[in-house]
Parts: structure tokens; sequence; C-alpha cells
């Protein structure tokens, strides 16, 4: 059992949902600090931090909701935006 299925047993499907909710506001907030004030304000460092933590609450959801599925989702979108932006 890999460190995230050990995540997704051990932690209930509410728990998981609100801390991926937790974890994309506070990637949002970095973002947003970024583009809103000095830049050497927010580092890359900490938009680094907030992408690796993102992340692992996605590969979390992926989990709980189809990597397949997810996956299939991520082909899609990807080929449309190539269509519609070459």
């Amino acid at each position: 059992m890999d460190n995230l299925d050990s995540i997704l047993l051990n932690q209930d499907r509410d728990f998981n949902l609100s801390k991926a909710v937790e974890e994309l506001s506070e990637l949002a907030t970095v973002l947003t600090q970024r583009l809103n004030s000095d830049e050497s304000r927010i580092s890359d460092q900490m938009i680094i931090d907030e992408i690796g933590d993102v992340q692992i609450r996605i590969d979390v959801l992926k989990l709980m909701f189809g990597v397949k599925q997810v996956e299939e989702r991520i082909c899609y979108k990807t080929k449309e935006l190539i269509d519609k932006h070459g």
C-alpha cells in the first residue's frame, strides 16, 4: 500500500474533500497575492509548496473518483485546448 492509499483509507471522504478545498484555496490565495503585489512578497518557493500540497490532494481525489475517468477527462480537455489554440 502506498502513502496515497493510506491517506484514502485512514481519512474519511468528507475529510479528504475538505482538505482538497483547503489546499486549493491556499494555492489560489498565493497566486492572487503574487498577481496583486510586489513579486518578491510571494516567493516562487511559496507557490511551489502550495502546488505540491494541491498535487497530493488531487492524487487522493483521483483515487476517490476514479483515476481512469480523470485521465480520460484530461485527454479530452487537452485535445480540446490544442484544437482551440493550436
